[in-house]
């Protein structure tokens, strides 16, 4: 078990429904949202996802809630989150941190 509550909410689009994406989001009950946005194509179909999807990147970034879009970020968010709750976090200077790492890209 990660620990990591999560509850199934409704999309803008199932208006009435609760919990609702869009209820949660202004009464502050979410603290993060991950939305990855689904490759734009010019089928109707997916008209309303996209709605939706901005609707709720829009209302996160206006209620001050960090959005995550991009897939590759949000794994590394995931496992940022998951070394810090693995181990005691310590403050080092950068140069520290520079000379603790395996492999270096510059």
């Amino acid at each position: 078990d990660s620990g990591i509550e999560a509850v199934r909410l409704y999309k803008v689009h199932e208006y009435g429904k609760e919990p609702n994406i869009m209820a949660c989001l202004q009464e502050g009950h979410i603290d993060m949202v991950i939305n990855i946005p689904i490759p734009t194509t010019v089928e109707e179909k997916f008209k309303q996802i996209l709605e939706d999807e901005y609707k709720i990147r829009r209302m996160a970034v206006d209620y001050n809630i960090p959005v995550i879009i991009n897939l590759q970020l949000a794994k590394a968010v995931v496992d940022a989150i998951e070394n810090v709750r693995q181990k005691k976090v310590e403050i080092k200077s950068l140069n520290e941190y520079h000379d603790s790492l395996k492999e270096v890209y510059w």
